[in-house]
C-alpha cells in the first residue's frame, strides 16, 4: 500500500508514452529508501520486492487514454493499468489481431521457444489475476444495449465463454461470431443470476424462520411464573422439548397442520437444491449459461475436435438439417425444469404472504409452463440455441428451420453465413452471389458461375412476422452484439443472420475476416438490419438499417489514394459490389485489367453504367479504378456476372430503404431555407468551440444558441413535426487534441467526423447523419472527447431516446 501511492505519483507526473516496468521499479526504490526497517526485515523487503520485480517485469503495462487518463480525469487515483495477453493455447497465428489494432500495440515476430514460454507465463499471471472491474467496461446499460459493448469481453468471465482451442482454419471468423455470441449471453446471465440466488437465499432464510415461528407459536414464553414454575419442576440438563411438554400440558396447544409442515419443509429442501444448481450442480461451475444444438458442418468440426471443444456448456450435435428441431424438443423440456424453480420460488412467496389456497394454486401450477413465465422469469432461461452454417438454415434444413420460427418457440438460431458449403469442400449455395465461383458452380465457356439470385434469408424470416431478425458483421460489433440482445431478450423466436469469411474458400488471406466483413457492408454486398415485431405493426417501426454507411446514397463513397509518377493524388469513388468482389479470389475471373494504352471513351465508370438503359450501355465496356503495387491507378474491366450482381445488390438496398421508410419526402424551399439558417448556426458553434479547444469553457453558452428559432413549415398532413427551439438545441462539438485516433467515429460515420492533417478527428459536417451516429460515435470514443450536443430536428426515429443516451456526454 505504501507503494501503490508512491507509484501513483509517479503515473501523474508521466505521459502515456513511458515505461510503466520502469516507474514500478522506481516506485519500489522509492520504497525501499523510505522504508524505516532496517537490518534483516530491510534485507527481506528488498527480498519481496525482487520476487515482485521477477514475477511482473515481463507482464507489459500501458497508461493508455481510456482505462488511465480518462479515468484519472473524471476522479484521481481511480485509473487502472492496460494489458494485452495473448493466449498461447489458443494462437494459430492468423495475425488479423495485429492487420485490425494499427496502434503498433501488437506485433508479428518469429516464434521461438523462449517467446513460448514468455507467453505461458503470462497467460498464466493473467488468469491469477482478479476479474476487470466493472468501472473499466464502458456500458451503462447491458439489457438495452447502451455503450461500448465490445468491452464485455474485457470481463474474464465473459471472455472464457469460449474456452480451450479448437479445430478452426486460421482466422475463422465463425468462431469470432460465436465467441461474440456466448460472451454476450454470460454478460447477460452474470448479472440476472447473482441477483436470483440472492433471492432464493432470501427465501429460504424467510421459510426457515416462518417454519420455526409456527412451531413456537403455540408456546407462550412471556409468563416468568409459569416458565420459573416449569424449571424447579424439570431436574438435569434442560431441553427444548421438556419445556414445551410442560407448556402444552399447562394450556390446550392448536396442533400443527402436517401436510403444511411437510409441504413447507419440501418447498424449503427444493429451494437449497435450486440454489446448490446455480452456484455448483454437478459441474461444480453452477448452472450452464446456455445450451447449443449444432449442424454438422465447419462449426461442429472445429467445435467438436477432441481434446479441444471450447464450449463450457452443454452442446450437442446432430445431422445437418436437424439443429432447429432438435432445440424444439430440447426447449420444452429445458423449460419444464426450469419451470419446477420458478414453480417452488412462487409457491414460497405465497405462503410468506398467507396467500396459498390450494384449491385455487394447485391446479394453476400443475399445468404451469415457460408461457406462464414472468419476464424476469423468462430472463433468467439459459437460452437453447440452434447454430448452423448457410447450408444447414438456408438449404438443406430450411424447412425445419422454418417450422421452428412458425412456432413461436423462443429459441434463437445462428446462422453463420460463408455463402458455400465451407466443410465439404466449398460447393454453391443459396446464400451465395451472382457470379460467385465454386464447386458445383465452376467457371467455363458455358456458365460463369452462379447464375441464381442471393436468398435473403432475413427477409424470409420477417415473412414469418414472429420473428427477431438480425443481420450483422464481425466488423460492427456493437451492432451485432446489441442485436444479440435485443434477440435474446424477445420472448420469441430469434434469427442471428451472421456473415463469417471462409479464408479458403473466398480466397482471401488469414488476417482479412474483419477487412472483408467491412467491405462487404460498404460495398451494399451485406446491409445490416435488424427486425423487431416488439416495436410495433408496420414495417417502418419494426425495421431498422441503423448503422449502414450513408444510407442516403445508393452506393456509399470512399477516398482512392493513388500514385501519379510520384505524387500523391485521391479521388471520391462509390463502392459498389464489384469493388468487394475484385478483392476476393471467389470473383477474380469476372475481371480484366485494361492496359493503359487501350484506355478508349467506351469504358465507363461501372457506377455510371449501371445508370443506363440497356440502349445506351450498348458498345460500352464498365471498370471500375483499382491501384496496382506501385499505387498507380487502373482499370479493370467488368464482366456482365458482376454488373448483375450489382444491379441486385442496388435493387435489395432501394427495397431495404423502402421497408425502413429512410427516404425522405422531397423538401420544400421553406424546408431548405430552414434548414440552411439551422446548418450555418450550428455549424459556427462548433467550429468556435473547436477553437476554444478543450472542452470549450466559456464558449459553452454560445454552442447552446445554435439554431435560430426555426418555424416548422406549416402542412396540412404535417401536423406532428418538431423543430428545437434555441433554448433546447446545442451543437455539437469535439476536443479534437485530445482525439487518439481510435477511428471508431470515423467508422460510424466519415461524413460527420475527418481526420485533419495530424489524424485528429473533427467533426466536418454535424448534419451529414442522424443524431444517433454522433451518440454512438461518443459512446464508442475511447478518449472520451466527442460531445453530441442535442439535435435541432426532433423528428427522427427513437430520437428522445437518444438524446437521452447523449445526455451524459455533454
Amino acid at each position: 500500500r505504501q507503494m501503490e501511492g508512491k507509484l501513483r505519483a509517479l503515473f501523474a507526473d508521466s505521459v502515456e508514452t513511458d515505461s510503466v516496468q520502469e516507474l514500478i521499479a522506481k516506485a519500489i526504490q522509492q520504497t525501499i529508501s523510505d522504508s524505516e526497517l532496517t537490518g534483516d526485515d530491510l534485507e527481506l523487503l528488498k527480498k519481496e520486492f525482487g520476487w515482485f520485480k521477477d514475477e511482473i517485469w515481463d507482464f507489459q503495462f500501458a497508461l493508455s487514454r481510456p482505462f488511465y487518463t480518462v479515468m484519472e480525469k473524471r476522479q484521481p487515483n481511480s485509473g487502472g493499468l492496460l494489458n494485452i495477453t495473448v493466449n498461447p493455447y489458443t494462437c494459430k497465428g492468423c495475425m488479423e489481431c495485429v492487420a485490425v489494432c494499427d496502434d503498433d500495440a501488437l506485433r508479428s515476430v518469429t516464434q521461438t521457444q523462449n517467446s513460448i514460454t514468455q507467453l505461458r507465463k503470462n497467460w498464466d499471471f493473467w488468469l491469477d489475476l482478479p476479474n476487470t472491474p466493472k468501472k473499466f467496461i464502458r456500458v451503462d446499460n447491458l439489457e438495452e444495449g447502451i455503450g461500448a459493448l465490445e468491452t464485455i469481453l474485457l470481463n474474464k468471465d465473459n471472455y472464457l465463454s469460449l474456452m480451450s482451442g479448437d479445430g478452426a482454419c486460421l482466422g475463422c471468423s465463425e468462431k469470432t461470431v460465436i465467441h461474440l455470441f456466448t460472451a454476450t449471453v454470460e454478460a447477460l446471465m452474470q448479472g440476472r443470476v447473482e441477483k436470483h440466488v440472492a433471492r432464493i437465499d432470501e427465501l429460504i432464510t424467510s421459510l426457515e424462520k416462518h417454519v420455526q415461528q409456527k412451531l413456537l407459536g403455540n408456546m407462550d414464553i412471556t409468563d416468568p411464573a409459569a416458565m420459573s414454575k416449569i424449571a424447579d419442576e424439570l431436574t438435569g440438563d434442560l431441553t427444548f422439548s421438556a419445556i414445551a411438554e410442560k407448556l402444552e400440558k399447562q394450556r390446550e396447544a392448536q396442533p400443527i397442520d402436517p401436510a403444511w409442515l411437510k409441504r413447507t419443509t419440501q418447498l424449503i429442501s427444493k429451494l437449497k437444491n435450486l440454489r446448490w444448481k446455480y452456484t455448483n450442480g454437478t459441474t461444480g461451475k453452477g448452472r450452464a449459461a446456455m445450451g447449443i444444438l449444432n449442424a454438422t458442418g465447419c462449426t461442429s468440426v472445429w467445435g467438436s475436435t477432441y481434446p479441444f471443444n471450447p464450449y463450457p456448456f452443454p452442446w450437442a450435435n446432430h445431422l445437418f438439417q436437424d439443429p432447429a428441431s432438435m432445440a424444439m424438443g430440447i426447449f420444452e423440456g429445458h423449460m419444464s425444469k426450469m419451470a419446477e424453480g420458478f414453480k417452488a420460488i412462487r409457491l414460497a412467496e405465497l405462503e410468506l404472504e398467507g396467500k396459498y389456497r390450494p384449491e385455487e394454486h394447485d391446479d394453476y401450477f400443475k399445468y404451469f409452463n415457460w408461457r406462464h413465465f414472468s419476464d424476469e422469469e423468462w430472463h433468467l432461461c439459459p437460452p437453447v440455441v440452434a447454430v448452423g452454417g448457410d447450408g444447414a438454415m438456408y438449404d438443406i434444413g430450411f424447412q425445419n428451420l422454418s417450422r421452428a420460427l412458425i412456432s413461436g418457440k423462443p429459441i434463437k438460431v445462428v446462422i453463420l453465413d460463408t455463402q458455400v458449403y465451407s466443410n465439404t469442400g466449398g460447393q454453391a449455395c443459396t446464400s451465395g452471389f451472382i457470379g460467385q465461383i465454386s464447386d458445383m458452380a465452376q467457371y467455363g465457356k458455358a456458365f460463369q458461375g452462379k447464375e441464381e439470385t442471393r436468398k435473403e434469408i432475413g427477409l424470409i424470416a420477417m415473412a414469418h412476422r414472429n420473428t427477431y431478425v438480425l443481420q450483422s458483421t464481425i466488423a460492427y460489433p456493437s451492432h451485432m452484439i446489441e442485436g444479440f440482445i435485443q434477440g435474446l431478450t424477445a420472448r420469441r423466436p430469434a434469427l442471428f443472420n451472421c456473415f463469417t469469411s471462409c479464408q479458403p474458400e473466398h480466397g482471401i488471406g488469414d488476417d482479412m475476416g474483419e477487412h472483408q466483413a467491412k467491405l462487404i457492408v460498404e460495398s451494399r454486398s451485406y446491409p445490416l438490419f435488424r427486425y423487431n415485431p416488439d416495436k410495433g405493426k408496420t414495417p417502418q417501426e419494426c425495421f431498422e438499417l441503423e448503422g449502414n454507411p450513408m444510407m442516403d446514397e445508393i452506393w456509399p463513397k470512399y477516398t482512392m489514394n493513388y500514385l501519379e509518377g510520384k505524387r500523391e493524388r485521391a479521388m471520391e469513388l462509390p463502392m459498389t459490389f464489384a469493388d468487394f468482389a475484385v478483392s476476393e479470389v471467389r470473383f477474380r475471373k469476372h475481371f480484366r485489367k485494361a492496359p493503359q494504352d487501350t484506355w478508349n471513351e467506351n469504358m465507363v465508370p461501372l457506377a455510371e453504367f449501371l445508370d443506363m438503359d440497356a440502349d445506351e450501355r450498348e458498345g460500352k465496356y464498365p471498370y471500375i479504378w483499382a491501384v496496382d503495387k506501385q499505387q498507380h491507378l487502373m482499370r479493370l474491366l467488368v464482366a456482365e456476372p458482376i454488373v448483375q450482381s450489382c444491379e441486385e445488390r442496388r435493387d435489395f438496398w432501394i427495397m431495404l430503404k423502402a421497408l425502413a421508410g429512410v427516404d425522405k419526402a422531397p423538401e420544400t424551399i421553406e424546408d431548405q431555407t430552414d434548414k440552411i439558417k439551422a446548418e450555418v448556426v450550428q455549424n459556427i458553434a462548433a467550429g468556435l468551440m473547436q477553437l476554444a479547444g478543450g472542452n470549450g469553457s466559456g464558449l459553452a453558452a454560445l454552442a447552446s444558441l445554435p439554431p435560430v428559432a426555426v418555424k416548422p413549415a406549416e402542412s396540412e398532413t404535417d401536423g406532428d413535426t418538431t423543430t428545437a427551439t434555441a433554448t433546447d438545441a446545442m451543437a455539437p462539438w469535439l476536443e479534437t487534441e485530445n482525439c487518439t485516433a481510435c477511428d471508431e467515429c470515423i467508422n460510424i460515420n466519415p461524413k460527420i467526423f475527418q481526420y485533419n492533417e495530424n489524424k485528429k478527428a473533427f467533426i466536418k459536417d454535424a448534419n451529414a447523419g442522424p443524431y444517433s451516429d454522433i451518440v454512438k460515435a461518443a459512446e464508442k470514443c475511447t478518449a472520451q472527447v466527442i460531445h453530441p450536443g442535442l439535435p435541432a430536428d426532433r423528428n427522427s426515429k427513437d430520437i428522445e431516446k437518444w438524446i437521452e443516451r447523449g445526455k451524459k456526454y455533454n
